[in-house]
């Protein structure tokens, strides 16, 4: 893969493994003896023959040569009956030797040839295609076992098993990171970092990327995976476009690039699950008008899930009006849009042990950066840090595209402490970057990844110095905090206040806020910014006030007192059933599109069905959102329930109060 060489330089000694020589020499030695070639060995009737031996030529014209040049003897072909420990199998490969065996199963399918074929409803259309198919899978093995490699990756092998196992053991250095995937290296590429980076395995022993994929059984094993992946990169023309990450890596390290004339859509579609139900929609992003992209760090909060901060990834999104995609485009903040990898909680709160221990899907989520600045700043008064990576336009690109091919095909599972935000937006940056710097470290909280994007010159904090310059420019959002703070001072020097800060302000009634209220006059000092301050303070208490109806109504629904009111018990069940519905709905963007159509990035037609579905999901969920909202008051206690209705009033009186009514 490309970058090895540049990290080879920092091991020690001369490459001169004894293991490393004798590859060479078997390369050089199998080049001069012979071509590849595949050897049938199976007797077969005359006609059929034939039909083997022309699917195994197409196979052959269909590898890559640095893949043929690798497996330096005859592969021997049996065409038999296969069995494996699950029952019947397609085919199968034998290092030893080099044979690769066939199920006989398909004859006919090789008989009828590639256009008469019989249809088989899966990924590979035909039975020919997946005879096909078959031979380059196992093919890929043979490829996979040969344990090939550049002199850069032998070095490493040979080093990360002696050097520097010798150099900890003498306390001289600690053994690089890099070794824990090149030490006990025995696969040609299945088990290299870059393959397993883009591939889904990174530092599990499961792939989360199950949702949009071409056949499950790639999910076996990152050797499997390597076999699948090959059959679809060599025969599916839009491979490259429903799976790209992994089509630049096969091509790099096969130098080969199949369909190399297939167009792929520029602008890639994703689902947003906006917290107002008639807004979920389906939308796009081109790559070409993102500015620049940031790490976007949420400082830490107070709950137990959040106090080492949140790691975001924010994709500074140039308006639809703005010509040129340029600095300016920091501005067009409605236009932004934020990566960001949670924990998808199935129910009314969050539980720390499910939470730690895996129980949570993770997910990748594509939101308005306006919806994350009124959750953190506002909501949680938490303050955003966006550093601007440094990363050229074709990395902005792969960024992007496989941020929306995580999205719909990844599902992970969220732990607090060892898979959290910070681990999966590490991920997505090595599987996007694939340089060495960012690939062999790691990363297990928010802080920790903001520490090492700016250690190793890939952030740029340089912007964050001059905290109202960050400000202005869009590199710094401030908790609203401070200007709730400030909002509350503005009033109290015009008016009669009964309480001394904005914290009490927002805990005494909405009516005694309304008395206040009403003591603006045409006189009272500094009366527009006054009534503006009020207004700014009436919407705050507004989101508190919501935020105390939910903590209670989670008191209610998960309460065992069997002693409650059957009328209240139904409300909470239904309450409960609507809010598990409501969450399910737009909880999985692949749930969108057709079962067992497609695979990866979803093509046009798929999106266009998904945004119907979408259209039509948006509809139900706001009736169901309605009619949770009719069922609440009966849950809400009566000083909850009317603080909202004048609080509704306040708002409505301070919005006449400004238009100077």
């Amino acid at each position: 893969m490309t970058g090895l060489k540049d990290f080879g330089s920092q091991s020690k000694g001369v490459f001169t493994t004894l293991r490393g020589a004798l590859m060479a020499f078997a390369l050089m030695a199998g080049a001069q003896a012979q071509a590849f070639e595949y050897k049938l060995e199976t007797k077969l009737p005359k006609e059929q023959r034939q039909a083997v031996l022309n699917v195994l030529a197409k196979a052959q014209s269909l590898l890559p040569e640095e893949l043929k040049k690798a497996i330096t003897t005859s592969v021997t072909v049996k065409v038999e009956s296969i069995k494996s420990p699950h029952g019947a199998a397609l085919g199968v490969a034998s290092a030893k030797g080099n044979i690769i065996s066939i199920s006989k199963t398909f004859i006919p399918a090789l008989l009828a040839g590639p256009e008469r074929s019989a249809l088989t409803g899966r990924q590979h259309k035909t039975e020919y295609e997946e005879a096909l198919a078959t031979v380059l899978h196992e093919t890929t093995h043979l490829y996979d076992y040969a344990n090939v490699h550049t002199d850069a990756e032998w070095k490493w092998i040979s080093d990360c098993d002696t050097t520097f196992e010798q150099d900890q053991r003498d306390h001289r250095q600690p053994r690089p990171f890099a070794c824990r995937y090149y030490e006990k290296m025995h696969t040609s590429f299945s088990a290299n970092p870059y393959f397993l980076q883009v591939a889904g395995w990174m530092n599990s022993s499961s792939n989360g990327f199950s949702t949009r994929s071409p056949d499950l059984y790639e999910l076996t094993d990152p050797k499997e995976y390597l076999a699948v992946n090959m059959e679809f990169f060599l025969l599916d023309p839009q491979y490259k476009c429903r799976r790209p990450g992994m089509y630049q890596v096969l091509s790099s390290q096969f130098k080969h690039v199949p369909f190399a004339d297939v167009s792929c859509e520029s602008e890639l579609g994703y689902v947003v699950p906006n917290s107002s139900y008639k807004m979920a929609q389906l939308l796009s992003i081109d790559p070409a008008r993102v500015y620049q992209v940031h790490y976007l760090f949420a400082e830490k909060g107070s709950a137990m899930m959040s106090g080492w901060g949140h790691a975001m990834i924010r994709l500074v999104v140039c308006s639809p009006q703005r010509k040129e995609v340029g600095p300016d485009c920091l501005r067009d903040v409605e236009s932004h849009v934020v990566i960001s990898f949670r924990a998808f909680v199935d129910s009314l709160f969050t539980s720390t042990w499910a939470g730690l221990s895996g129980k949570y899907p993770s997910r990748l989520f594509i939101l308005p950066m306006n919806q994350v600045i009124d959750e953190y700043n506002k909501g949680q008064f938490r303050a955003l840090r966006s550093l601007p990576l440094k990363m050229t336009r074709e990395q902005i690109k792969n960024l992007i595209t496989r941020s929306v091919e995580v999205h719909w095909g990844y599902e992970g599972k969220y732990y607090f402490i060892s898979n959290n935000c910070a681990t999966e937006s590490l991920n997505l940056l090595q599987s996007s970057l694939l340089t060495p710097e960012i690939l062999f470290t790691e990363a297990t909280t928010p802080i920790s990844l903001y520490d090492i994007l700016v250690k190793q010159g890939l952030a740029d904090a340089s912007v964050l110095k001059d905290q109202k310059k960050a400000l202005e420019l869009g590199y710094y959002f401030d908790s609203y905090k401070p200007r709730y703070e400030k909002s509350f001072a503005i009033v109290q020097k015009s008016l009669q206040m009964p309480v001394q800060s904005f914290d009490e302000w927002f805990k005494i009634a909405a009516s005694d806020r309304q008395k206040v209220i009403k003591t603006v006059t045409a006189t009272t000092p500094n009366r527009l910014q006054t009534v503006a301050a009020l207004y700014v303070l009436e919407l705050a208490a507004q989101r508190s006030l919501q935020t105390e109806i939910v903590n209670e109504l989670q008191g209610l629904i998960t309460s065992k007192d069997e002693n409650r009111d059957a009328a209240l018990k139904e409300a909470a069940g239904t309450v409960k059933d609507n809010y598990l519905e409501l969450a399910q709905l737009f909880a999985k963007p692949a749930a969108f599109l057709e079962k067992n159509v497609g695979y990866g990035l979803p093509d046009k037609s798929e999106l266009q069905k998904a945004g119907a579905l979408i259209d039509s999901k948006a509809n139900q969920a706001q009736q169901i959102a309605d009619e949770t909202q009719k069922v609440t008051s009966q849950l809400t206690s009566e000083d909850l329930l009317k603080d909202a209705q004048v609080i509704k009033e306040n708002i409505k009186l301070l919005q006449q109060l400004l238009n100077g009514k």
